[in-house]
Formats: C-alpha cells, structure tokens, sequence
C-alpha cells in the first residue's frame, strides 16, 4: 500500500465569518452613525424653526398689547376731545364782543384768554370817562358775570396824553355758547339767503 506523507503544514481553514461579521458591524455602524448626523441635524433646524416661532410670538404679543393700550386709551381720548369740543369758545367770537364795546379811539394792547373763561386784556383809551365807559359797556353784557379793573395809568407823550387800563373780565360759558350758536345760525342763514 502506498501511503502519502505530506510534511508541509495544512493550511488552515479562513474563517470568513469573523470578516464578514466585522464587516456588517462596521458598515451597521456608519449607518447609525451617518443616520444620527442626519437626526441631529433635522433637531438643530427644528430647534431654530421653534427659536424663530417663539420670537415671532413675542413680538406679535408686544404688538397686541400695544394696540390693546391704545384701544384703552382711545375711549379716554374720545371723551377728551368730546369735552374739549363742548368746552370751546371761540377766541375771535370773544375778541370781536370785547372789540365792539371799545370807543371809538380805544385799542388793545394786550390780550390773554385763560380756559376757564377768563379774558385779561389791557386797553388804551383816549380819556378817562372811555376808560369808566369802556368798564360799564363790558358789565352790561349778558355773558359776562364779572369784570375788574386792576389799574389806570396815564400815558403822557408829546403829542397826546392816553389811559392804560388793565381788565379781567369773566365771562358765563353757557351764554357764551349760545351766543355762538346764535352768531353762526345768523351767519347760515344768511349765507343760506345770499346764496
């Protein structure tokens, strides 16, 4: 019988499952890995998204409770104007009353209107009986309810000698107002006549 004697090693077997195991964990692994790049990314962008939600809320808050002082305040503004409207004399209707009582070589000086219908005016007449005149025509008035007289100087020039006179004249809102309403309903119709 003839027998083989082989003397050189046998080789040994490769063992293909340990590659291929490593191989499928590895490549396993940069799916993962790659997948979780992936996800945190998405995470960052939604977390900007919600970032920029969050103040565009806060800034849409800021607006609403802006608008909602101002709506507060419009009613209060409303009544402001409405009493300011129902509070308004005309300063010209008072300045042309005054202004037709004066003699005929008087004038004003000065001229200061208060809110509370309060006139200061300071005046130059010619004599002093325009000056007492002057004070009679103003008490006599029906929307006047009172009238002072804090000074009377003389003014002396070269030429001619005047009298300064300081008023304060207070005048009954109400009547003033409807003196006004009568002015201008004079002035419609007869607008309304010419026309």
């Amino acid at each position: 019988m003839s027998v083989e004697i082989n003397l050189l090693p046998k080789k040994p077997k490769k063992n293909y499952i340990v590659v291929t195991a490593v191989g499928i964990t590895y490549g396993i692994s940069m799916v993962i890995l790659i997948a979780g790049i992936f996800y945190y990314q998405s995470l960052q962008r939604e977390q900007a998204q919600i970032e920029n939600n969050i103040e565009t809320v806060k800034q849409l808050q800021l607006i609403a409770s802006q608008q909602a002082e101002l709506q507060v305040e419009t009613p209060h503004l409303d009544r402001s104007v409405t009493y300011i409207e129902d509070q308004y004399i005309s300063s010209a209707q008072v300045v042309n009353l005054l202004a037709n009582q004066l003699p005929t070589q008087g004038f004003f000086t000065n001229y200061q209107y208060t809110d509370g219908g309060t006139v200061q005016i300071n005046a130059v007449f010619s004599n002093q009986r325009e000056v007492a005149s002057y004070l009679h025509h103003l008490q006599s008035l029906s929307v006047v309810t009172d009238v002072m007289i804090h000074s009377v100087s003389l003014i002396e020039s070269e030429t001619e000698t005047r009298y300064s006179a300081s008023y304060t004249i207070t005048f009954d809102r109400d009547e003033l107002t409807k003196l006004e309403e009568n002015v201008s309903t004079v002035h419609l119709v007869g607008e309304g006549d010419n026309g």
